[in-house]
């Protein structure tokens, strides 16, 4: 008798913790639409580096996207209707173009190699954000 009031009991409470930490819908979209945002920021920071950046500057501007996009990736397993693999392939060919840059890569052909990926990012980013209705 003890054994099932102990059971029952962790049963309600493992289940009150689990709604307490449950996010609902519109809670996941603003999530989701605040990543969103801060993942376009860290786009436009890396776009803005320009000519005088070196190539190890564009890596580490390139890891501030990346990281902002696993908080995209994060927040998006949270809604089911989201379907982004067009924006998460764009972001990963731009990570893929930036690390295979060798050092030594002259800053104007990096630019010239980068720039339409970061171009592709931020539409897709864009439609993104339309189709998942954010703010």
């Amino acid at each position: 008798m003890l054994r099932r009031i102990i059971t029952v009991g962790c049963a309600l409470l493992l289940s009150t913790a689990l709604a307490a930490c449950a996010v609902t819908p519109s809670e996941a979209r603003t999530e989701f639409c605040s990543s969103l945002g801060t993942l376009e920021q860290a786009v436009s920071s890396y776009e803005a580096l320009g000519p005088t950046a070196t190539i190890g500057q564009y890596k580490d501007g390139q890891q501030a996207v990346y990281q902002a996009w696993h908080d995209v990736l994060n927040a998006g397993a949270r809604l089911s209707d989201v379907k982004a693999d067009l924006f998460y392939a764009t972001v990963l060919d731009l990570q893929q173009t930036v690390y295979s840059l060798p050092e030594s890569t002259p800053v104007e052909q990096a630019l010239a190699t980068v720039q339409p990926k970061v171009a592709a990012v931020k539409a897709s980013a864009k439609t993104l954000r339309t189709t998942v209705a954010c703010p």
